[in-house]
């Protein structure tokens, strides 16, 4: 009978560590099993998150939200907006991949006609959030909270990486465009008393006179810098002035940038010709201007061809950069 009993309680432990041993690998084939559905949802993620492609043509003025996320929530907006193209033979394209949430735009004209031949600027495709002046719905789902007013302002990070791809223009930036508006919830043009600010990390031939110099904690391509920016101020007025910080050092030609917008902004009070405190802040735009060749004459046929990306558009609301952060 001992020798039964034995060999009873030996074959329950052997099914115990059967069972055991079955549990294990059930539980490992869970965790595969959950590996794989966070790869599908983030699969699912990046097909909800819809490709887009803008194509210009004559009369037209191409731009659409984008949700970068696939929450069903509009992240930023992407605009060819060619404000001064009035007509062209070639091709005016920005297309949005959320698999490598790549923005691509290629502009190749062999022959265009601008509304008016004494502005150089032909366009500005660019993404931005928030809204501009002309606009009434705020692009918000990155949760910064626009509009802000200049006197109360909340830091938020943009980040990116920019690279031009191909360039035959006659004149070209990479830049940053934003608008201190007086009235909160106005829908117009701006206007006298009203400010333009831009952020030009690269480019030629930036108007404006120079009156100052300030540096800005920046990240570029990993490295953090206090960047030296040139200040230019075009004064207009009947119309908003123009504010332009102009990347001095260190160079920048393609790669990777952090910084927060609302630096430059609080900046924008000590230069401006009147008080922009109680001014609003209703977005912040990233684009490229660009200026087509011209022949001869004033009013001759024009032509570009430029390509160029900006991928891994990024903003973190609530937060700056500081030069020597602390340890947690």
């Amino acid at each position: 009978m001992l020798g039964v009993a034995a060999a009873f309680l030996l074959a329950l432990s052997a099914i115990g560590w059967l069972q055991l041993t079955d549990a294990r690998s059930k539980l490992a084939e869970l965790e595969e099993e959950y590996r794989r559905l966070e790869e599908e949802c983030e699969k699912l993620r990046s097909t909800a998150a819809q490709r887009v492609t803008l194509k210009w043509a004559s009369g037209t003025w191409p731009a659409r939200e984008v949700d970068a996320t696939g929450d069903g929530v509009p992240d930023f907006v992407i605009d060819i907006c060619p404000w001064n193209l009035k007509s062209g033979k070639g091709k005016y394209e920005m297309t949005y991949d959320p698999v490598t949430r790549t923005v691509a735009t290629v502009v190749d004209f062999q022959d265009l006609e601008p509304h008016d031949w004494n502005t150089w600027v032909i366009g500005y495709p660019e993404v931005y959030i928030g809204r501009k002046p002309w606009g009434s719905r705020y692009v918000n789902g990155f949760g910064v909270n626009f509009p802000m007013r200049v006197g109360e302002l909340e830091p938020f990070l943009v980040s990116f990486y920019f690279s031009f791809e191909e360039l035959d223009l006659a004149g070209y930036n990479f830049a940053a465009d934003a608008w201190l508006l007086k009235e909160r919830d106005s829908v117009r043009g701006p206007g006298a008393g009203e400010l333009e600010l831009m952020v030009w990390l690269v480019g030629v031939n930036a108007p404006g006179e120079t009156v100052g110099a300030e540096r800005v904690p920046i990240v570029i391509n990993g490295s953090f810098a206090k960047a030296l920016f040139e200040v230019k101020l075009v004064p207009q007025e009947d119309r908003a002035d123009i504010l332009i910080f102009l990347l001095r050092e260190p160079e920048y030609r393609r790669g990777y940038v952090a910084y927060d917008p609302t630096m430059f902004v609080r900046l924008a009070v000590k230069y401006a010709r009147f008080d922009v405190n109680g001014h609003y802040l209703i977005g912040w735009e990233l684009g490229t201007e660009w200026v087509a060749h011209r022949r001869a004459s004033a009013s001759g046929p024009a032509w570009g061809k430029a390509a160029w990306v900006l991928k891994d558009f990024q903003i973190i609301p609530r937060a700056t950069l500081v030069e020597n952060p602390r340890s947690p």
